[in-house]
């Protein structure tokens, strides 16, 4: 390759001697390695740095090809007047990348060409560290339990984590597509664009409130937003914020609850995706006195989910169960006596085939009316275990969630509204063991079987109260 292209540089004129001494003391001392090569890649010339940096003596290099600095032994084609990286080798076998910038020149009126070397080894660490942080940054933001957005100052979001997208329920590409307004609860539109708004025109350098969110279901979440400035290499782009988004409608509940000392009834939701079902599950999901605990297609789901929550009511599709929601009824009746069952449609009939349970005909009822219908039901006295309580028994109940801690209550009052270990952690920022060691500390506090018992002696007692 040498060859086929023609040396133009001169490094080291003839002419001037004392140019050609300052040359030489240049090369000798430049403070990277130097090699200068012939057309046959062996080395005519090195200098001090190149030494120290290979580790060879003067003459041991000089008698070398440069393929031999080469980890891999082979040298590929250097193309003249560039820039490469590669790997070389020291004398000890140790490798290290290398920068190489070669030019040709003429020397003495032959041809040569000039490598200096730059080793990168630090730049590579610097490169190596910089996309491990970014790597562990990206692992940290996806798995964080708090959604985190950047957005533009416009309201258009530039990338998130799974998180957010998971708790506004769209994709990641559907977010980057809209506008926050778009999710934003039109009565929190104008507060949330004025602290934009103040935020962006420098008045206030980062926010807190509480906001509501419409999700892709139509659904309505709280979250607690925490705003700050987020700044790019580029002044340009420096018009951006990072939000974090805290799921608190969890939390907002309870508030409401406490303050009006009410514990919610939990529901089961039982029968195939219909209109009826889907309605039903926005009506549990958005209010305050009824939470849905989960939406099942089958009775052997439905046993599985009474066996680790705690559920007040079962609301079954007629279309979907049919003549199976009496067997159902008598089932749940033998396994899980406190729990009662209703069956819902849009039937015209005056009576039904298992007019035993509960008929609620949807098209006769108003939304308020159709909660209070549903409350009534846990009121109903029946001959379960749990509702026989003495009022000697309630003042004990009460007086022993006295010996519980803040946490303690705060678990068991999650465990009353049935959740999971693992939502409970996630609701309370606890991991899912410490949850279940705060479990059965509960249960052994307040001398209990199961965490159903215990969920029953809360309600109990606040129901007292």
């Amino acid at each position: 390759m040498m060859g086929k292209k023609k040396f133009s540089i001169v490094a080291f004129p003839q002419k001037s001697n004392r140019l050609s001494k300052k040359a030489c003391a240049l090369f000798e001392y430049f403070p990277t390695p130097v090699l200068l090569i012939d057309k046959s890649w062996k080395i005519c010339k090195v200098n001090k740095a190149a030494l120290k940096v290979y580790g060879y003596t003067k003459a041991e290099m000089c008698a070398m090809n440069v393929k031999q600095l080469f980890a891999s032994g082979e040298i590929n084609v250097i193309p003249l007047n560039s820039v490469k990286e590669t790997v070389h080798r020291r004398k000890d076998g140790r490798t290290f990348p290398v920068e190489v910038k070669s030019y040709p020149l003429s020397f003495c009126w032959r041809e040569r060409l000039l490598l200096i070397i730059q080793d990168i080894t630090k730049r590579r660490e610097a490169e190596q560290k910089a996309q491990t942080e970014e790597t562990n940054l990206k692992l940290i933001l996806d798995n964080v339990p708090v959604g985190i957005g950047i957005y533009e100052q416009t309201g258009k979001l530039v990338d998130c984590n799974n998180a957010l997208a998971e708790i506004l329920g769209y994709q990641k590409t559907e977010l980057q597509q809209m506008n926050i307004r778009d999710y934003t609860h039109p009565e929190d539109v104008l507060i949330s664009e004025k602290w934009r708004k103040s935020f962006f025109e420098g008045t206030i350098h980062n926010y807190s409130i509480e906001k509501r969110y419409i999700k892709k279901d139509g659904s309505i979440i709280w979250a607690n937003i925490n705003v700050a400035r987020y700044y790019y290499a580029d002044a340009k782009a420096s018009r951006h914020c990072v939000v974090v988004v805290e799921d608190i409608t969890a939390r907002k509940k309870i508030e409401y609850l406490l303050r009006h000392n009410k514990v919610p009834i939990n529901v089961i939701l039982y029968g195939k995706q219909s209109v009826l079902t889907e309605g039903m599950r926005y009506i549990l999901q958005t209010s305050r006195e009824l939470n849905l605990v989960g939406h099942v297609f089958s009775p052997e789901d439905c046993y599985v989910l009474l066996e680790n929550r705690f559920v007040d009511i079962v609301l079954i599709d007629e279309g979907t169960a049919g003549q199976d929601a009496l067997l159902l009824r008598n089932n749940l009746d033998m396994k899980f006596p406190g729990v009662k069952v209703a069956v819902l449609g849009f039937s015209e009939q005056e009576g039904h085939d298992f007019d035993q349970i509960p008929y609620f005909r949807l098209q006769e009822h108003s939304l308020e009316e159709l909660v209070l219908i549903i409350k009534s039901l846990k009121d109903t006295d029946h001959d379960g275990p749990i509702s026989n309580i003495t009022a000697q028994q309630k003042m004990r109940n009460s007086s022993l969630l006295d010996t519980l801690t803040e946490r303690e209550k705060q678990i068991l009052y999650l465990l009353a509204l049935g959740k999971t270990n693992k939502e409970i952690g996630r609701e309370i920022h606890l991991s899912h063991s410490t949850v279940r060691n705060y479990v059965s500390s509960i249960l052994r506090k307040l001398n209990l079987p199961n965490r159903t018992a215990a969920a029953a002696v809360y309600n109990d007692v606040v129901k007292k109260v």
